[in-house]
């Protein structure tokens, strides 16, 4: 820094320009509190390179992420169109979409399974058969056997004493009830 002094004040703007640049001239000389510690500095420097790897791992990660998620999709949609081919071939190309897949195509699995069912439908009319008859000659015997008592009642008690209408109303009475 140099200083001048002018001792004619003639010349009031060479005075200011002179004021001027030792202005700049200080502005240019660090002072001790903007000269940077090293060790702040390092640590400063640490902490934003700290920061960045971070942020690199993050993103990374996320890309990573992202890839396995892609990767899951496409081996999805292969696994769609496999399908999807395979039941073209077994039915001779005529599928045009997932809907008419169902109605048209037949699978050995679904065949399998309606023909279950219908062996289980007819064990079950079977079986329904069968327990109609069963209930039938159940009735059949619970019939006789409110007959034979109707029977055995009247005789315990003495045909002779008992009038037609008695009869028939013990009769009634031991069939529907």
């Amino acid at each position: 820094m140099s200083i001048v002094l002018l001792e004619d004040d003639e010349d009031p703007q060479a005075t200011m320009q002179e004021a001027f640049a030792m202005i700049d001239a200080r502005d240019e000389v660090p002072i001790l509190s903007d000269i940077p510690n090293e060790k702040h500095s390092l640590s400063d420097a640490g902490g934003i390179k700290r920061s960045r790897q971070e942020q690199n791992r993050e993103r990374d990660f996320r890309r990573r992420q992202r890839q396995k998620e892609e990767r899951l999709q496409l081996q999805m949609q292969a696994q769609r169109l496999e399908m999807y081919l395979s039941q073209l071939r077994q039915c001779g190309g005529s599928v045009r979409s997932s809907e008419t897949t169902e109605s048209i195509c037949v699978t050995p699995e679904l065949q399998q399974q309606r023909v279950e069912a219908e062996l289980l439908n007819m064990s079950l009319k079977k079986a329904l058969t069968a327990e109609k008859k069963w209930s039938k000659s159940l009735q059949s015997v619970l019939d006789k056997r409110q007959s034979m008592e109707v029977r055995i009642l009247v005789v315990s008690v003495g045909y002779e004493r008992l009038s037609k209408k008695k009869i028939f109303f013990f009769f009634f009475f031991f069939f529907f009830f």
